[in-house]
């Protein structure tokens, strides 16, 4: 059976692909910015003080952003919104602050790409409105000279990268509720026996071990132990496709006569158990005679042949401390015999 954590695995893989990303964006703004004011304070670059104190406090608050994410990696949405917000108002004003860089307006592109991969195509479509918003007003006061075929370059550039995230986005989405599907059937595998749908005998022990451990640790707990009646000769007879349609017809009666909160299982061959939480040894038994009866009314089409097929019941039950389910097993198995010895189609009990 897969654990919790294995069932969250395929989302903390794309959130941690998602940290990867925003991790990345950081160091390369950090490396990009720590030049840009080097190169500024070398007189390399043109850049006025204005911007100069702009990138200084983009980053600074980038490095406390880093060393947030590094340490609380699980808050990386939060830190990615202010991450992302802050570096557009950063470009927002370059739009305005450096007329000598005719290219600025691309920079958008970095943090549209970054806003669709960590937060999602919601903000990623967002963002790509604001830089849009932001490179028309540029254009239109006069801070950013650019033409009207470059415009709509930029446009379409960004438009189409969007796209392309927006896609990557969705594809990623499909994929993991893919592989959750596909794990949900994996653990139902695991859990069921094949043939009848009930639970198998480790899915049976999970359980017990979960009711040891809950608030029904102190109720009693009592145990069924069920065997099909001559089911070697009724294999021996019809055929095996008989013999699972016998034991699929007894599953249901079993289930049907069974309590909500009890548990049914397969657990062998022939052999089926019923876990009753809450019941003491006299309750117990005389629930399983309603399933022995449930399963001895419940005929089974053969051919052309109706068989009437009766099961052997050894019941145990115990009070708190609950005793490990193999004790129990054994316990009502030693009763199911007994049962069996004084004739079969009927219920045995043991304390």
């Amino acid at each position: 059976m897969l654990r919790k954590t294995d069932r969250r695995a395929p989302l903390e893989a794309l959130n941690g692909l998602k940290r990867l990303v925003l991790t990345i964006s950081m160091v390369a703004a950090l490396l990009c910015g720590a030049l840009v004011i080097g190169a500024t304070l070398l007189g390399r670059t043109p850049i006025k003080p204005p911007h100069l104190y702009d990138n200084i406090i983009f980053l600074c608050l980038t490095i406390g952003l880093f060393i947030l994410l590094r340490r609380r990696p699980k808050a990386f949405r939060p830190i990615g919104v202010v991450y992302l917000v802050a570096g557009f108002i950063l470009y927002a004003r370059a739009l305005f602050l450096v007329p000598e860089d005719e290219m600025r307006a691309f920079w958008t592109l970095a943090l549209t790409g970054t806003g669709f991969l960590v937060l999602g195509p919601v903000f990623g479509w967002f963002s790509v409105a604001c830089a849009l918003v932001m490179v028309w007003a540029a254009a239109m006061t006069g801070a950013l000279a650019v033409s009207l075929f470059a415009m709509s370059t930029y446009c379409f550039c960004i438009v189409m990268t969007s796209a392309m995230f927006h896609a990557y986005n969705r594809h990623a989405e499909l994929a993991l509720h893919n592989i959750e599907a596909a794990n949900a059937a994996l653990r139902d595998a695991t859990r069921h026996d094949t043939l009848t749908g009930l639970l198998n005998l480790p899915a049976l022990r999970d359980a017990v071990a979960g009711l040891a451990g809950g608030h029904g640790e102190s109720a009693p707990l009592a145990l069924a132990f069920i065997d099909v009646d001559h089911f070697k000769a009724i294999n021996d007879r019809f055929g095996h496709a008989a013999g699972d349609s016998v034991l699929q017809t007894v599953a249901h009666a079993i289930s049907g006569a069974a309590r909500p909160q009890d548990l049914v299982a397969r657990i062998g061959g022939e052999e089926f158990a019923i876990i009753m939480p809450g019941q003491d040894l006299a309750h117990a038994t005389a629930a399983a005679d309603k399933v022995r009866l449930a399963v001895a009314e419940r005929p089974v089409t053969v051919g052309k042949e109706t068989l009437r097929v009766t099961i052997s019941v050894g019941v145990t039950a115990c009070q708190p401390p609950h005793q490990a389910l193999d004790w129990m097993l054994q316990r009502a198995d030693m009763a199911m015999y007994a049962a069996k010895a004084d004739g079969r189609n009927r219920v045995r009990a043991t304390a």
